[in-house]
This record gives structure tokens, sequence and C-alpha cells, in this order.
């Protein structure tokens, strides 16, 4: 009931959206994570549908550089490399979308999240953490422990793609290839020293593997501070992506922390559609209903 329940809520919020008929002028930046094919393309269908221009990330930041006019563009995203999303080329060529893949590098080379790690039922005996949100605010030094432990007393299935699987889909002319840093780490935790190797290193690590600059950035879990956009640019990122909702300005927005609107993976059809127009997030925020 849960389900339905939100998908009656966004459903009213859309028609509510358009009765309004609002004058958009900035660009939609959407971005998932592994979601399913059947849902990857109810997205594109849709969107199609409503005659939105597809843009590559080259494309935006062209626009940005140039404060061009645009009008019904779509920027579209995936963070972290799963496996899954290779399941998701076949729909990118048929709808000819160009999508940024953003991947951060150890799990290239090992295989897994965190996270994942941290989702495990009864890891707290190891760890001593409850949660997966505590482990976003424990300090640098201790999360890193932490999970360390984790990952010395689990064996996981692969989860995150492969060098050669990255280097394969890195060559199709679709798809464009950002860093997600080395860890994943929540950087406004981290110091100064960390964020810039994590900025850093990650950028080199891609380069070396797929033969070309990294010019992208997406901030892990979307966290940032100004000390982090600094050493994006620093870096030499042309463009760094938060998760703050809301269209990308073309005009005035800041190239390093350029917005993007979470869809929900587990959630319904016009629930997405609602995540995709904003309009979910500026009803409700922050604030997920649990229903």
């Amino acid at each position: 009931m849960a389900k339905i329940f939100r998908e009656i809520i966004a459903y009213l919020l859309i028609r509510i959206y358009y009765f309004n008929k609002p004058n958009n002028e900035g660009i939609i930046s959407i971005y998932l994570h592994n979601p399913s094919k059947s849902l990857f393309e109810k997205i594109l269908k849709w969107l199609v549908n409503k005659n939105y221009k597809f843009i590559s990330i080259k494309e935006l930041e062209n626009i940005i550089n140039q404060k061009l006019v645009t009008e019904k563009s779509v920027f579209i995203s995936l963070d972290d490399g799963w496996i899954g999303n290779l399941e998701l080329i076949d729909l990118i060529e048929k709808y000819k979308v160009p999508v940024a893949i953003f991947i951060p590098t150890d799990a290239v080379k090992n295989g897994n999240y965190w996270w994942e790690y941290a989702k495990i039922k009864g890891q707290n005996k190891y760890s001593g953490i409850e949660k997966l949100e505590d482990f976003k605010k424990l300090p640098e030094d201790v999360f890193r422990n932490k999970v360390a432990i984790l990952k010395s007393n689990y064996n996981l299935k692969r989860s995150c793609i492969t060098l050669d699987g990255l280097k394969k889909i890195d060559k199709h002319e679709l798809i464009s290839i950002g860093s997600h840093t080395v860890t994943h780490p929540i950087l406004k935790k981290c110091s100064i020293e960390t964020q810039t190797s994590e900025l850093l290193e990650s950028k080199q690590i891609l380069s070396n593997w797929l033969d070309k600059d990294i010019e992208y950035l997406a901030y892990p879990n979307g966290d940032y501070d100004n000390n982090t956009v600094e050493i994006a640019e620093r870096c030499g990122y042309k463009l760094a992506f938060t998760i703050n909702p809301g269209e990308i300005d073309v005009k005035s927005g800041n190239p390093y922390t350029l917005p993007r609107n979470a869809l929900y993976e587990q959630g319904g059809y016009f629930e997405n559609i609602s995540k995709i127009l904003g309009i979910w997030q500026k009803v409700f925020d922050n604030i997920e209903i649990n229903l």
C-alpha cells in the first residue's frame, strides 16, 4: 500500500505541475545507480514523448561555458559503475541517449563498495556500528578502520564493473566516464589532504586505465564542503556534480556544484516522473515519506 499511496501523491503533483504550465529555463539533470532495464526504459520513453533533448556531458560543459540558451534538455548520469549498468547499453543505443558514468576506482579493483559490507545483517558484531547512516557520521580514520574490519571478515560476489568492462564501455560513443573518487568516502568528513588524494588519484588512475584525461566528477553521496569545491577545480575537473535537487542554471550556476535529481529505483512510475521534474523534492524537501 505504501508504494500505491506514493504513486497517488506523485500523480497529483504532476497534474498540478502541468496545470500551472511552468516556464523552465534550466536543464533537467537526473541520476540513478543501478536501475532495472524496465525502469530505465520507462524513463527514457517518457522523456522522448515529452520532446526532451538528451545532451552529453561534453555538450553540457559547452552550454555552461558559453551560457547558451537551451530548451527542454536533459542530462543523465549513473553513479558507481554497477555491473547491472552493462545491461542498459542496448537501451542507450536504442534511444540514442548519452550517459555519464561516475566510477570509484577502488571498487573496480576490489569488486565491491564499502556500504555493501555495512548493510550485511549482523555485521555490527565486527564493526560495533548498527546502521549504514551511522557509518557516514564516523570520523575519517574510524570509518576506514571499521570498513577494513568488515572486508577482512566477509567475501562478497563482485557487484562493480571490471576493469575490462570499464575499458569496453569507455569506447562507446554514447558513454562518458567520470570520477567518483577512489574509495567513495564522505568527503566533508575527510581532511583536506585526504580529499585532495581522493580527487586527484582517482583522476590519475582512470586516466591511466583509459588513456584519456578525466574531466568530470560526482561527489560521493553528494557530500562536499567549500574545500572540496576548491580542490575539484584545482585538480583540473571541468564540472562537478552534487545530489542537490534542481535544474542546472546555465547563466548563474556554479560548474562545481551542479544539481542532480535523484530517482528512486524501487519507486513507482509517477513518483520517478515527479522526481525528474523536481516537484517531489520541492514539496517534501529532504523529508522521506515512510509509508
